[in-house]
C-alpha cells in the first residue's frame, strides 16, 4: 500500500518496486470532480507492456479531464500516450 495522494495538475507521483517471485497488482482509484474510475495500474498483464522486469517495468499513466492514457516510459511525448479509458 503506497497510501492516498491528491495530485495537482501536472504533478507526478511515482514509486518503485522490486519484483522477486510474482508480479504484484497495484490498483488505483481516480477522482476528477464528480468522475470516478478504478483500475489496475500494474499487474501481470501490464508488466510486459511496461517493458518487462528486465527493462524496468516503467508504466506511466496520464489522467486528464476527459481521458486516461498509458505509456511505457517515464517521460512520454504526446505520441507515446495510448488512450486506455474514458471517464
Amino acid at each position: 500500500d503506497v497510501g492516498s495522494r491528491t495530485l495537482q495538475p501536472k504533478e507526478i507521483f511515482s514509486w518503485h518496486l522490486f519484483i522477486v517471485w510474482e508480479t504484484p497488482r497495484y490498483l488505483c482509484h481516480f477522482w476528477w470532480n464528480t468522475k470516478v474510475i478504478t483500475f489496475d495500474v500494474f499487474n501481470s498483464h501490464l508488466a510486459e507492456a511496461c517493458g518487462g522486469k528486465w527493462q524496468g517495468n516503467i508504466c506511466c499513466w496520464s489522467v486528464t479531464e476527459d481521458t486516461i492514457h498509458f505509456a511505457n516510459n517515464s517521460n512520454p511525448s504526446p505520441a507515446d500516450l495510448v488512450k486506455m479509458y474514458d471517464w
